[in-house]
């Protein structure tokens, strides 16, 4: 699991965080090239997007709309 700023420099690509698809496409590319079984790529208010390549898929989680009531943990 890991940022989208953090992936960026993993996968050596820009993100196009407005296209899940480009995101996901990238994941996967990295994810097959490198050996993992499985990765996510946090995107902020975006959500996330994941990849499993046990399953080939890959996918998206937008957020879930919340009250905030209290940040310090």
């Amino acid at each position: 699991i890991c940022n989208n700023v953090e992936a960026e420099r993993l996968l050596g690509v820009k993100l196009p965080v407005d296209d899940i698809a480009g995101i996901e496409w990238e994941l996967a590319r990295f994810v097959a090239a490198k050996g993992l079984g499985a990765m996510v790529i946090t995107i902020g208010s975006g959500g996330c997007v994941y990849y499993d390549a046990k399953d080939g898929v890959a996918g998206h989680q937008p957020v879930f709309p919340v009250t905030v009531i209290d940040t310090s943990g």
